[in-house]
């Protein structure tokens, strides 16, 4: 059992060892993507991303705000959502 286990241990080092840095790269190409973009298209994805977290908030945790407060809701957290972007 013993050999078994060490046999997987080093396969799968040998294996994903080279593969650690992959990660980083597509991180890197994300943000250059993100980066690249013009202002409109940034701030309708920011507002896209901030429609989605607040509508699943009010659909998870059953708040029932009505569209006018999601709206408004919306338009408060967007600046948080674009500064943590």
């Amino acid at each position: 059992m013993n050999y078994t286990k060490l046999f997987f241990k080093k396969f799968f080092r040998f294996l994903l060892k080279p593969l650690s840095f992959l990660p980083a790269i597509l991180v890197a190409c994300m943000i250059f993507n993100f980066s690249a973009q013009d202002s409109t298209d940034s701030s309708q994805l920011s507002m896209q991303v901030t429609e989605t977290i607040v509508h699943s908030v009010n659909y998870r945790f059953h708040r029932n705000w009505t569209p006018e407060e999601q709206e408004r809701i919306c338009e408060q957290m967007e600046f948080y959502v674009r500064k943590a972007a």
